[in-house]
């Protein structure tokens, strides 16, 4: 792909090189969301249940 300044041809970039950057890009994205989903927090709810309360 030609890349383009006015009507100048500045430079070429190929298609491996935009491939590329793309599946980076996303394989960054699922690394985040796989340690946001394994880092998500208890539910409240959850951990008040199981606690013994105290009557009084």
């Amino acid at each position: 792909m030609p890349v383009m300044g006015q009507k100048m041809i500045m430079g070429v970039i190929s298609f491996y090189d935009v491939a590329k950057t793309v599946v980076d890009s996303q394989n960054f994205e699922n690394k985040m969301l796989k340690a946001y989903i394994r880092d998500w927090p208890a539910e409240d709810g959850a951990k008040k249940a199981d606690q013994p309360r105290a009557l009084g």
